[in-house]
């Protein structure tokens, strides 16, 4: 998601895009433009575990996991969809999307929500971290999602009932 000096205004359009290239290298086996979506370390949060990217070679290991699901699942489509953006000043953002992986119609996994963490440096959003409903560790072989509860939480609680501005 690159944008130039008229284009300082986040949208949803911007975020869309950003996610339909990022399953679209995925289907591509395209580890050039996933890499580059990525700022190094990347941190990964699943229901599970947490572990880190610090090197092109790890991240890899990320992109082949998802090449070895999409295989495996014979998956033809890896959807994306944004619920909510949080924006923390121009080059900030938190992005809560859901994810779905495809044959045609058919769902190969449960939906699972992530959380990402973007940054913009240099014109270019990139991701600094993930949470992720997956339950994988770094040496999963396959994305895991539990079928019984893929989506733990789906209310948003707001505590803060300060009156809001008109």
């Amino acid at each position: 998601m690159e944008t130039g000096a008229a284009a300082q205004i986040i949208t949803i359009e911007m975020v869309r895009t950003y996610l339909d290239r990022l399953a679209a290298s995925v289907m591509e086996r395209d580890f050039d433009t996933f890499s580059g979506m990525y700022e190094l370390p990347f941190v990964i949060h699943t229901r599970l575990h947490r572990y880190e990217r610090r090197t092109l070679e790890e991240l890899r290991a990320s992109f082949d996991l998802w090449q070895r699901t999409i295989v495996v699942n014979q998956v033809t489509a890896v959807v994306l969809r944004p619920r909510r953006i949080e924006s923390f000043g121009p080059d900030m953002l938190m992005v809560d999307y859901d994810a779905d992986l495809l044959n045609g119609a058919q769902k190969m996994l449960p939906t699972f929500g992530n959380v990402v963490l973007m940054r913009r440096r240099g014109g270019i959003w990139r991701m600094e971290q993930a949470m992720t409903g997956t339950e994988n560790d770094s040496d999963s072989l396959f994305l895991r999602v539990d079928p019984e509860n893929p989506q733990p939480q789906t209310e948003t609680y707001i505590l803060d009932q300060r009156p809001k501005k008109d």
